[in-house]
């Protein structure tokens, strides 16, 4: 009998370090998608995901670096729209995140080093070449970052990214669903591009691992009219 309370009393250790294990070889061997389709046969969602060059690398660095706290990192990679609250529920868009004020934000929210955050792994699932414009505004906030683009930088093709991932602890991980926009800006350059959110009542770790909505029921404008 004390053998078996031993044992009981064993199980949650046991798996903690389990999982910790099998996330360090998630780490070690993560879920980048392949540049090329795989061979007839295969059962790899990932290996099945032709993307142009660069597009894959880009969003798997985005979550590695945010999972590693890298997030000046995370900044060069992406472009995130800064809204202000001009009345009840109306916010408009004045431009992009500054460096500082985007990293003190992600220090603040997710932990000095990531501290606060588990990504062991990430998958793109489908990438689709897209038109920005076909929806409003509230409805895919990321439109307002082409209004904003630092110099040298232009729309050359615009995609809808579908990411799987697992994040949280790694004895009680929980799968992610995000449909990312990642743009191809020229030269090779490709950004995330971060919608924002209405602060302080919508987090980053809400908007970049969920589908949600964070403007649903308030209205969104632009101080910029498109060129």
């Amino acid at each position: 009998m004390f053998q078996m309370i031993r044992w009981r009393q064993l199980v949650f250790p046991v798996a903690c370090v389990l999982a910790l294990a099998l996330g360090g070889v998630l780490r070690l061997q993560p879920w980048r998608p392949a540049p090329e389709a795989a061979p007839d046969g295969t059962d790899s969602v990932a290996a099945q995901v032709k993307l142009p060059p660069g597009l894959g690398d880009v969003v798997f660095d985005f979550y590695e670096r945010l999972d590693r706290g890298q997030y000046g990192e995370v900044y060069d990679m992406s472009l995130e729209n800064k809204w202000e609250l001009q009345g009840d529920g109306v916010y408009v868009n004045t431009g992009l995140i500054p460096r500082q004020e985007f990293i003190d934000a992600l220090t603040a929210e997710m932990g000095p080093n990531g501290g606060h955050i588990t990504i062991p792994a990430t998958q793109v699932l489908a990438a689709r070449p897209s038109t920005p414009g076909g929806k409003p505004l509230r409805e895919q906030p990321e439109q307002a970052i082409l209004n904003h683009l630092p110099a040298g930088l232009h729309l050359e093709t615009w995609y809808e990214v579908d990411v799987t991932g697992m994040i949280g602890d790694v004895c009680t991980p929980a799968r992610f669903d995000k449909r990312l926009i990642v743009a191809d800006l020229g030269g090779g350059q490709w950004k995330v591009l971060l919608p924002g959110g209405p602060r302080p009542d919508s987090t980053r770790k809400d908007e970049w691992f969920t589908n949600g909505d964070p403007f649903a029921g308030k209205q969104l404008t632009d101080e910029r009219q498109p060129q």
